[in-house]
């Protein structure tokens, strides 16, 4: 579903979960994504590993929900 938000999940992941963020908010296919994170490493000589690394900083990650802990902000 497009317009989720950019949050990286801690379900699914295979490095960062940079991709799966990237993947599920925009409602692409995940395995295309890195298909394309892979391809354009190599094609942009690691312009797009500088990205990921900036990405895998930027994008917060998912809260983790422990069971019978008060809900954030309260």
């Amino acid at each position: 579903m497009p317009g989720r938000p950019l949050i990286r999940p801690r379900q699914g992941r295979q490095i960062a979960g940079v991709c799966l963020a990237l993947a599920r908010s925009n409602g692409w296919d995940v395995s295309a994504v890195r298909i394309l994170a892979v391809v354009g490493l190599f094609v942009s000589s690691g312009l797009v590993g500088v990205a990921y690394v900036a990405a895998w900083i930027g994008i917060p990650d998912e809260a983790e929900h422990l069971p019978g802990a008060y809900p954030p902000g309260i």
